[in-house]
This record gives structure tokens, C-alpha cells and sequence, in this order.
């Protein structure tokens, strides 16, 4: 069961830098900037943290390997989560302010 969850890791890994290398290349197209380059290569590099702390839990544990799971994990999930959390309160903020008919700075 091990060697599963560390074939899907890896392959995991390996889709997240491939979609890297190719947001890289394609930074400069229109759907691209709109979506905002920095905005999902954080959302990338958190996933790919993710992905590294699921191949350290699918290998044999030890305590360094145990602790550096966890923290892998917990600030992959960090820095795939609070972007987007953020992004949706300033569409909500926007979204309100149209309401009222306001302009937001």
C-alpha cells in the first residue's frame, strides 16, 4: 500500500512542475495575467509542498521524516488555502461594494 501512495506522490509531483513549467512559459497570455501569474504559482507551490510531505508519509517513517511531513503538509495546505481565501474576500468586498454603487480602493 505504500509503494501506491508513493507512486501517486511522485506523480504528483511531477504534474505540479510540469503545470509550473508550463505557467511559466505561458505567463505572458491574456488568460494567464488575468488569473494573476503570482497567484497560482502560489497556489502551485503550495500544492507541491502537499505532494512532497504525501511522498514522506509513504516512506518508511523515522522522526525527522515524521516532523518534516507534517510541517510540509500543514504549510503546502497553508499556501494552496489562504490565497484563495484572500482573493474571494476581495470579490466579496467588490461584489458589496457594486451593490451600493461605491468605489473600492
Amino acid at each position: 500500500l505504500n509503494e501506491v501512495g508513493l507512486i501517486i506522490s511522485v506523480m504528483a509531483v511531477f504534474i505540479v512542475l510540469v503545470t509550473i513549467y508550463l505557467t511559466y512559459r505561458k505567463r505572458h497570455h491574456r488568460a494567464i495575467v488575468f488569473a494573476q501569474v503570482e497567484f497560482i504559482f502560489l497556489l502551485l507551490g503550495g500544492l507541491l509542498l502537499v505532494a512532497f510531505g504525501a511522498i514522506m508519509v509513504a516512506i518508511p517513517p523515522d522522526d525527522s521524516i515524521c516532523v518534516s511531513a507534517i510541517w510540509f503538509i500543514n504549510i503546502g495546505y497553508t499556501l494552496e488555502l489562504v490565497p484563495l481565501i484572500v482573493k474571494v474576500s476581495a470579490i466579496n468586498r467588490l461584489m458589496s461594494a457594486a451593490k451600493k454603487l461605491k468605489r473600492v480602493v
